[in-house]
């Protein structure tokens, strides 16, 4: 037995680059790798440690990834905008466009810039960036709100049995609890959470 959980998504899948987080004993770990490379990079395989070692990579990862969209769908400008009314929590793409600026130059600029991530790079959250993020599909199929509020919920309960709380693990988990009951978001791409920091001015995140 092999826990081998995947990153990457449906883009990854159908292009077989998918990342593998591998758990489990060494030796089969060694005669899995010619399988898994059918669905991913040899250099995209790592193994992990024993058994669970995988699951608690893949849990990590994503915390990681949704904090980091969560950056990307959050910002607070301090000053009215001179283009537009005086803006309070918003997305920083959002913020972006409300001001003036070309979405695909803020994100270029992101992209080349200290504030880039796999999200901003992959899936942009305003439509028409990237054709082949989630928002270019009003943020259908792919992973859905649910299942990434439950990895969030392993990922903070696996650090608090170790001893590592997570600064922001918490306040991740309330957006997600509020993403996970809102239409805007529920059954829909985890991504479709930049809703409730660009619609309606933002009242659907609490702050």
């Amino acid at each position: 037995f092999l826990d081998t959980p995947v990153s990457g998504g449906p883009q990854a899948a159908d292009s077989g680059t998918l990342t593998f987080m591998v758990g489990g004993d060494r030796q089969l770990y060694e005669r899995a790798v010619s399988i898994l490379q059918w669905m991913g990079p040899r250099e995209n395989i790592f193994y992990c440690g024993p058994p669970g070692a995988g699951l608690a990579a893949k849990q990590l990862n994503n915390y990681a990834a949704n904090v980091s969209f969560i950056g990307l769908c959050e910002g607070k400008f301090g000053t009215p905008s001179p283009l537009r009314d005086p803006l309070t929590h918003s997305s920083v793409m959002n913020a972006g466009v409300r001001f003036g600026l070309d979405p695909k130059i803020l994100a270029e600029v992101i992209n080349v810039s200290s504030g880039m991530s796999w999200n901003s790079l992959h899936h942009n959250p305003v439509k028409g960036v990237n054709p082949r993020s989630s928002s270019s599909r009003d943020f259908k199929g792919g992973f859905k709100t649910e299942l990434a509020k439950g990895v969030i919920d392993m990922a903070v309960q696996l650090a608090d049995e170790i001893g590592a709380p997570l600064v922001m693990g918490r306040p991740l988990q309330r957006i997600y609890e509020e993403a996970a009951k809102n239409t805007k978001c529920k059954g829909q791409e985890c991504r479709s959470i930049y809703r409730l920091f660009s619609e309606d001015d933002g009242r659907d995140v609490s702050h």
